[in-house]
């Protein structure tokens, strides 16, 4: 069998998960190649799969958006009536996080949805919402794999005491915390609001990169004369991801979208709690881990989320769930038999 992925392994240094998923299925003997229009037109191929077809959406410009909606119908085209080829969508996203082109956002998800033989979903909510949202896909087989687990694949090492020495934090303190890119959607604006209503004994650690100026002072303004919250702007190095989780108590991922949460599931991976929006499709995570690991908060992230949430992770002992059904090896059998059962089709 053989794949074109995108990505594949280009994306390893800022999301391993693809690259851990197409190593092992090399390993189970599949044979992977980047997706590249060469590789479409005239390349050896049984199967095209997709991870974030969204991101052509990401653009400020309309007309930038339009002409990669233009180039993707033109390859999801080819594949499937030239080439007679299958197509495989994995659900990261079911709708756009910034809803910056709504159009041209709508033409994207009709003409994606037209040309799909199979859909990977990571939880069993999504496959719903999904549906209800593009019922045009009722006739395409979706399949829940979830979403590997992070464990193993960043040192992790470093103890509770000495990551907060390096961060300079207190052993007696309780430390919320955010860790990665900083974008609209992700609404930290919200979090620092509702921290600020925190008694002492508190703080809370935001950490990640920004390109939004308008984000990076608006987080700046809120965070002033408070000497409890530290925006620690910038890129975070794999090697430091584990001095962050290992010294936060609490993850908290105010989003105001959302519907996998990777960002989650690498937080549960180095044992460390998280507090997210309640939605139906994330409720099999707190099945999964359990409401001392995954809370959630309803509507606006306020401060009383915040304390019930510090409340339920207070008696959590680190490392007390199973990750098996997550395994790297276990993911990749999984979207090997989808792979076959797709082509049988």
């Amino acid at each position: 069998m053989e794949v074109l992925a995108k990505p594949a392994f280009s994306n390893r240094h800022t999301d391993p998960g693809n690259a851990n998923l197409y190593s092992e299925l090399a390993n189970q003997g599949v044979k992977v190649q980047e997706w590249s229009f060469s590789r479409i037109l005239f390349g050896k191929y049984d199967i095209v799969h997709i991870h974030w077809p969204d991101n052509i959406l990401k653009t400020k410009f309309w007309f930038v958006a339009l002409a990669k909606l233009i180039l993707l119908s033109f390859a999801l085209v080819w594949i499937r009536h030239f080439r007679r080829r299958k197509v495989v969508w994995t659900a990261h996203n079911i709708e756009s996080h910034e809803g910056r082109h709504p159009k041209i956002e709508k033409s994207f998800w009709a003409i994606l949805s037209k040309h799909l033989d199979g859909v990977t979903v990571h939880e069993e909510g999504i496959a719903d919402r999904l549906i209800a949202l593009r019922p045009q896909l009722k006739s395409v087989k979706v399949e829940v794999i979830p979403l590997a687990h992070f464990k193993g694949q960043y040192p992790s090492g470093i103890s509770r005491e000495d990551a907060r020495k390096q961060l300079g934090l207190k052993n007696d303190e309780f430390v919320f915390g955010f860790l990665g890119q900083i974008r609209p959607y992700k609404n930290v604006e919200s979090l620092i609001r509702a921290f600020r209503e925190l008694p002492d004994g508190n703080r809370l650690i935001v950490a990640g990169n920004t390109i939004d100026a308008t984000i990076r002072e608006s987080l700046v303004n809120l965070s002033t004369k408070n000497t409890r919250i530290d925006l620690r702007f910038g890129f975070v190095d794999d090697a430091d991801l584990q001095v962050f989780y290992r010294a936060f108590d609490l993850v908290v991922l105010p989003f105001s979208q959302i519907t996998n949460s990777g960002s989650a599931l690498l937080a549960l991976s180095f044992d460390c709690p998280v507090l997210i929006a309640n939605s139906p499709t994330l409720q099999g995570m707190q099945a999964e881990f359990g409401e001392q690991y995954v809370s959630f908060f309803d509507g606006t992230l306020d401060e009383h989320s915040l304390k019930q949430a510090a409340m339920r992770t207070a008696g959590s002992k680190r490392n007390q769930f199973d990750l098996s059904r997550r395994d790297i090896t276990t993911v990749a059998k999984k979207t090997f038999e989808f792979y076959n059962q797709v082509l049988e089709q």
